[in-house]
């Protein structure tokens, strides 16, 4: 697992290589509500909301792309964001977190991205 922060302190970033597994837009979809469902339950623990903003499927035989963005609020804490791709390509797979004070679109970093 590798963790990255930016330089003023408002993304975190985190990437873990997995076993490869070319899921499907079917896996997708059990993936968000898996993702939802936690998101809810973390919120609930630490007295803030958690809304899903997008989730998404993009797939072709080579790679498979799996995205989720949530927004979380809280009374003491600043509105954050995160956004969750889930990738296979070239027979491995990653996850990639992006959690931000900043509502970012990295849907054209993930679409550069090429696992060798």
């Amino acid at each position: 697992m590798y963790f990255f922060r930016s330089a003023n302190h408002t993304t975190d970033v985190s990437i873990k290589m997995i076993d490869y597994y070319p899921f499907s837009k079917k896996d997708s979809n059990y993936m968000s509500s898996l993702l939802t469902h936690h998101c809810q339950e973390i919120a609930e623990t630490t007295n803030s909301t958690c809304t899903k903003i997008k989730s998404g499927y993009s797939g072709n035989h080579k790679t498979k792309a799996f995205m989720t963005k949530f927004k979380i609020d809280s009374e003491t804490e600043p509105s954050s964001y995160s956004t969750i791709y889930a990738v296979s390509s070239n027979s491995k797979s990653f996850i990639i977190t992006f959690r931000s004070l900043l509502n970012r679109d990295y849907n054209k970093f993930i679409q550069k991205t090429i696992i060798n």
